[in-house]
C-alpha cells in the first residue's frame, strides 16, 4: 500500500521545478561600455638598405695605370684623382690637335683679310672657316681624353678594395673601383594597398637590421606615385642618417611604422572574447537580456581587442559572468568598477 504523502510531495517537486523562479532567475554580470574610436595599425615588412650614392667607377680610355691614390675603405672627397692612367700618348694628340688648330687658324686670318678685299672668293673663305671650326673641335676631343686618364671621384665617399695595380691595362669601360656614400643610408620599403594615401614624406619608421634587436628611426623622403599592380604595394623610401656608419649597404631590415585606421573601430576589453568554432563571439545586455553577436578581430592589443564595426549601439559589454549564458538569458548587471 503506498504512503498517503507520496503524491502530494510528488507534485510540491514537480511544481517547485516548473516554478519560473527556478528557471528565470537572473545571472549576475559585470559590463563595461563598448569604445569606439580611431587607432592606430602597427604593421611590420621588411625592406632593403642601400647607399645614398653607390657606383663602379670606370675607365672612360684605355690606358696603362701610372698611379693609384686611394686607401681600400678610405675617404675620398668629390672630384679627387683616385687612378691615374698614362697619359703620354694623349698629351701627344693634344699637342698635335693645337698645332694643326694655330694653324688653321693663320689660314682663316689670312683668308679672312684676303676676302675683305676680293682677292678670293666666297668658297674658299667658307672653307678655310670650316675647317678653323673643325680643328677646333679636334682640339677639344683631344683635351677631354687627356683628362679622362684622370679617373676621379664624383662625390664624396668611401673607396671599396682594389683589384688591379700599377702597370695593369685597362679597356674603356672597364670597372675599376667601387665608392659608397653611405650617410645618409636609404631605406627602400613597399607597403600594403590599405597604407596608401596613410604614409607620407616626413612621417616616421622604426627598423631593426638583421638579428639586431636595436631600433632606429628613419624619415619618409619618397612615396611612388603609382602601385604595383602585380602585388598591389606602394613602394617608400625613407633616409636614415647612418652618421656613425652602423649600418651597411645591401643588408635587409624588419620594417616597423604605424597607420591610422580609415574608420572608427571598436575597442573592447579581450575578456570578453568567447572562442567558438570559425571565430568569437560576445555578449551585449539588452534590456536585461544576453544578446549573442559573432565578432571579427582585427588585432589585439594588449588587454584589448580591436573589432570591426559589427555590433548594435548603445547595448553594453558583458564581460564576466557570461559563462553561464545562452541567448536570452536574463541578466542582472553591474558596471566594472561599481
Amino acid at each position: 500500500m503506498r504512503n498517503p504523502t507520496f503524491f502530494p510531495l510528488v507534485l510540491t517537486l514537480m511544481a517547485g521545478l516548473l516554478s519560473p523562479f527556478s528557471w528565470s532567475a537572473a545571472v549576475p554580470v559585470e559590463l563595461a561600455n563598448i569604445e569606439k574610436r580611431y587607432v592606430t595599425e602597427k604593421l611590420d615588412v621588411v625592406g632593403d638598405l642601400q647607399a645614398h650614392d653607390q657606383v663602379q667607377l670606370a675607365a672612360e680610355v684605355a690606358g696603362t695605370v701610372a698611379a693609384i691614390a686611394f686607401s681600400e675603405g678610405g675617404r675620398v672627397s668629390a672630384g679627387e684623382v683616385v687612378i691615374a692612367l698614362d697619359d703620354a700618348l694623349y698629351a701627344a694628340e693634344l699637342r698635335r690637335a693645337e698645332a694643326s688648330f694655330n694653324l688653321a687658324n693663320l689660314r682663316f686670318e689670312r683668308d679672312q683679310q684676303l676676302y675683305q678685299k676680293r682677292t678670293i672668293s666666297l668658297s674658299v673663305y667658307e672653307q678655310s672657316q670650316a675647317e678653323l671650326a673643325q680643328s677646333r673641335a679636334a682640339l677639344d676631343v683631344a683635351r677631354v681624353r687627356l683628362s679622362k686618364t684622370n679617373v676621379v671621384a664624383p662625390f664624396d665617399g668611401w673607396a671599396g678594395l682594389r683589384h688591379l695595380s700599377v702597370g695593369d691595362y685597362v679597356s674603356p669601360g672597364e670597372s675599376l673601383l667601387s665608392l659608397v656614400n653611405d650617410s645618409p643610408m636609404l631605406l627602400d620599403f613597399s607597403v600594403p594597398f590599405r597604407a596608401a594615401g596613410l604614409i607620407k614624406p616626413g612621417d616616421v619608421v622604426t627598423f631593426s637590421v638583421g638579428a639586431s634587436r636595436q631600433l632606429r628611426r628613419a624619415t619618409v623622403v619618397a612615396v611612388e606615385p603609382s602601385m604595383s599592380s602585380a602585388s598591389r604595394t606602394l613602394k617608400v623610401r625613407a633616409s636614415y642618417p647612418n652618421v656613425e656608419r652602423d649600418v651597411l649597404s645591401g643588408n635587409f631590415a624588419k620594417v616597423q611604422f604605424e597607420i591610422p585606421s580609415a574608420a572608427p573601430l571598436l575597442v573592447i576589453p579581450a575578456q570578453a572574447l568567447i572562442g567558438v568554432s570559425g571565430g568569437y563571439v560576445v555578449y551585449l545586455n539588452d534590456n536585461g537580456k544576453a544578446s549573442r553577436h559573432n565578432v571579427r578581430i582585427v588585432r589585439r592589443e594588449g588587454e584589448l581587442a580591436i573589432l570591426e564595426d559589427t555590433l548594435p549601439e548603445g547595448l553594453p559589454l558583458i564581460v564576466a559572468g557570461f559563462q553561464r549564458l545562452r541567448p536570452g538569458s536574463d541578466v542582472v548587471a553591474v558596471m566594472v568598477g561599481e
